[in-house]
């Protein structure tokens, strides 16, 4: 069975990669499964909506899940 199914523009918490993000960054997967900022090419799962600024490793943020581009 499957718990949720993130749909465009919906809104989660997501466990992110450390690095400093603005509103709005687009994200990828990255290591340990943690979101991260998106490099030219890689898949857009989602777009930084926290608080701009440092974010810890594993520390959550809010993202709205993307509709699954590729980066230009």
């Amino acid at each position: 069975a499957v718990a949720y199914e993130p749909a465009p523009n919906d809104i989660y918490q997501a466990a992110m990669a450390a690095a400093t993000y603005a509103k709005g960054d687009p994200l990828t997967v990255a290591a340990a499964g943690r979101l991260a900022a998106a490099a030219s090419g890689d898949p857009i799962v989602a777009f930084f909506d926290g608080t701009a600024g440092a974010v810890s490793a594993g520390g959550l943020a809010d993202v709205i899940i993307a509709n699954g581009q590729a980066k230009a």
